[in-house]
């Protein structure tokens, strides 16, 4: 006896994933603005009524000076002095400020490293300062943390629901935490 076959059920190797195209999702990249001299970067850092989202993508320690100095400690405290000397650049009004935050003997083994290596804002440290120092401006600056929303036109606060935490904030870190 014969084995019926079925036209309309196709064969173990003639099965075909039919996949249907989704629409494209735009992606939100956030682009990085660099400097090419500190005279640029004190001209953004000068720059009046500066958005949220600006700040965001110009990584300069400047966004850093503009928080209240326990906030500065906190989050120079988690790096050590060499760390901090590979990103260690910026204006001059900015550098001393932040020097008033640093221990000064943690200040001058920084400054001793800085004579052997070059400080740059390419440095992946760099950007993890930036992004510790936006989380922190978010929550002490909540009100300077407001954007349009594009798709009503509505204004809404940047709450912690469309970022991903990447750090802790600062009041998380203990004096025994390293990196």
């Amino acid at each position: 006896m014969g084995e019926r076959v079925h036209e309309d059920i196709p064969k173990k190797n003639e099965l075909l994933l039919k996949v249907e195209a989704t629409p494209f999702r735009l992606l939100k990249r956030p682009m990085l603005i660099e400097f090419s001299s500190v005279q640029e970067e004190e001209e953004l850092l000068t720059a009046k009524d500066l958005s949220f989202e600006s700040k965001m993508s110009a990584p300069s320690l400047g966004w850093l000076a503009e928080l209240p100095e326990f906030h500065i400690r906190e989050i120079l405290r988690a790096y050590s002095a060499q760390d901090l000397a590979n990103v260690w650049t910026g204006p001059s009004y900015v550098l001393e400020k932040l020097k008033i935050s640093l221990p000064e003997k943690k200040y001058n083994l920084m400054i001793d490293y800085q004579n052997k290596i070059k400080p740059s804002r390419a440095h992946p440290l760099f950007l993890k300062i930036h992004r510790e120092t936006m989380l922190c401006y978010k929550e002490v600056f909540p009100e300077k943390t407001t954007q349009i929303h594009s798709s009503k036109g509505l204004f809404r606060s940047l709450g912690p629901e469309p970022f991903v935490r990447l750090f802790r904030s600062p009041e998380s870190i203990s004096k025994t935490d390293s990196y």
